[in-house]
């Protein structure tokens, strides 16, 4: 699998890294902010497309 980089500005980062250690807290396995990017992308890339499709036909 091929990889690419994505900037992030900070405070969205400062973001993933506080979910990441509080679902790491809560589940008693690591969890990095990768993977709760990732997870979002997974998760809610069809709803974000079908959201800012409706926001550009306003």
């Amino acid at each position: 699998m091929k990889y690419t980089s994505l900037r992030v500005r900070e405070d969205r980062k400062l973001e993933l890294e506080r979910a990441a250690i509080d679902i790491s807290y809560a589940t008693g396995k690591t969890v990095k902010w990768t993977d709760v990017a990732n997870y979002l992308f997974t998760e809610c890339l069809k709803d974000a497309v079908k959201d800012l499709k409706a926001q550009r036909n306003d």
